[in-house]
């Protein structure tokens, strides 16, 4: 209640305040909340505006419904048990490509699947029923998210990277990864400007460096995507090497 008559007082959550009243929901959520009711309006708990204490008691319900779904998933892994009573209100908001925070509640019941049973066992469960029908996983895989897909088939893949140590490369891999998983260059740009602004030797050692991390990145998820299906980041990144100006590049040799 003191913490809830801090909002009031404040009109505003700081992160601290708000990550304690989360908690503190969560566990009464948890107290009050029939698992075969968990069925939340979609409108209702994305709803912008109103109280800052409300927003944070959907996001505790949200979080109780995600973390009561993975327990669901780990006894179904070990017991067999039906998951469905307890699913309903979860997977649909998993499945809903339209709420802007989907991705971050799908790793969220991966956390909780991964703290509990590790990360071998969650890549095991991802490729047995229910999961790997689930439309959510699904989904989520034929979006081409990088980094799911590298969660996934990370077993498939080599552990030693050859160009991790080259100066620069951390960084190149980020502006890469940041890519393929929002779609947005605006990292990319930022990483090609600040090549860009180095001196010339400098600057083409660097733009090796970012080369690398294209031939490396890449082909790794390569390694791991299914035959008959290619993310849309690909040709996007293409495009985005062919056009930008950012990176100096010194001809069309190099640009293609």
């Amino acid at each position: 209640e003191r913490l809830h008559e801090g909002v009031q007082l404040k009109g505003y959550l700081d992160t601290k305040l708000a990550t304690h009243i989360v908690t503190i929901e969560e566990e009464l959520v948890a107290q009050r909340l029939d698992p075969k009711q968990w069925c939340l309006d979609r409108d209702a708990v994305f709803a912008t505006g109103g109280q800052p204490e409300e927003n944070l008691r959907r996001l505790a319900e949200i979080r109780v419904m995600l973390g009561g779904y993975a327990r669901a998933l780990l006894v179904n892994d070990t017991e067999g048990a039906d998951v469905s009573e307890v699913s309903a209100g979860a997977v649909a908001l998993l499945e809903d490509h339209e709420l802007a925070p989907v991705r971050s509640m799908r790793l969220l019941v991966l956390k909780h699947l991964q703290r509990a049973a590790g990360t071998a066992q969650v890549r095991s469960m991802l490729s047995q029923t229910p999961l790997v029908d689930a439309p959510w996983v699904v989904s989520w895989r034929s979006s081409g998210d990088a980094a799911f897909e590298r969660f996934i088939g990370a077993a498939l893949l080599p552990q030693w990277n050859p160009f991790l140590d080259a100066s620069g490369y951390v960084e190149c891999a980020g502006g890469l990864a940041d890519f393929m998983t929002s779609g947005d260059p605006g990292k990319l740009a930022a990483l090609a400007q600040n090549i860009g602004a180095k001196p010339r030797v400098e600057a083409r050692r660097m733009l090796g460096t970012f080369f690398m991390a294209c031939y490396e990145e890449l082909g790794l998820r390569k390694a791991i995507e299914a035959p008959d299906s290619q993310p849309a980041w690909r040709d996007d990144l293409y495009q985005w090497v062919l056009t930008t100006t950012d990176l100096p590049l010194e001809s069309d040799v190099e640009r293609n």
